[in-house]
């Protein structure tokens, strides 16, 4: 009865569908141990035959929230089996809480002084119940407290999984800008060389026109020379 039956979904969707169903039943349990501490008879068998039920759907959601977890990407897979783990571990302490709640005595007044009466022990009896009553009590009430406590620590988990998410796409974009800025370095870089290149042959050249310009010069200046002498 617990079970989603949804299609067409992702891994990522399937997981959020069952802890949502999971939680949901778990209060449900929660409610129904509270229930069977204050009941007798054929009522208290059959409200802890559901919560026993309801325990066995819950064991299914946990496994499948298992499978869904081991299915997703490394950094998704680590933080959903986490949450596995604590459900698990809530799971646990609810059966614990269900045996418990099977094994304590009500507490209603008629049927204790029914039961009691004319005992030398009925004072000490109905106190020690009492108190056993009050320990399951207080039990079930810090395993909702612990359920809401996990409840929001897997809330805080995925926030600051959105959060280093985000800023390794912020340095995914860094990187790209700055291996980007490395090519338009390296072209500018290849241009230079070639402009320095072409520097140094035009200086070549002007060198080799200025060694033959002067030698033009001393051929004219020794026929001037020779010309005179004669």
């Amino acid at each position: 009865p617990f079970f989603p039956r949804i299609c067409a979904m992702s891994g990522d969707q399937f997981f959020d569908t069952y802890e949502e169903e999971f939680l949901r039943a778990a209060r449900v349990i929660d409610q129904k141990i509270r229930r069977a501490t204050e009941l007798t008879g054929e009522a208290k068998k059959s409200v802890i035959a559901e919560a026993e039920r309801a325990l066995e759907d819950v064991d299914r959601l946990v496994r499948q929230m298992g499978l869904e977890a081991r299915s997703m990407a490394p950094p998704l897979r680590h933080q959903l089996l986490n949450k596995v783990k604590v459900y698990e571990q809530d799971t646990a302490r609810l059966k614990t809480d269900l045996r418990n709640a099977r094994a304590v005595m009500p507490d209603p007044v008629a049927a204790r002084e029914q039961l009691f009466q004319g005992s030398p022990d009925y004072p000490s009896t109905s106190e020690d119940q009492r108190a056993r009553l009050l320990a399951n009590t207080d039990r079930l009430q810090r395993t909702t407290e612990r359920l809401e406590e996990s409840k929001r620590q897997m809330v805080q988990t995925e926030e600051l999984g959105v959060s280093v998410l985000g800023d390794l796409h912020g340095q995914r974009g860094t990187i790209i800008h700055a291996r980007d800025t490395l090519r338009v370095a390296d072209d500018n870089i290849s241009k230079s060389r070639r402009i320095l290149r072409s520097m140094a042959r035009r200086v070549v050249t002007n060198k080799i026109i200025m060694c033959f310009i002067i030698l033009v010069l001393l051929i004219v200046i020794g026929l001037v020379v020779y010309i005179k002498m004669r």
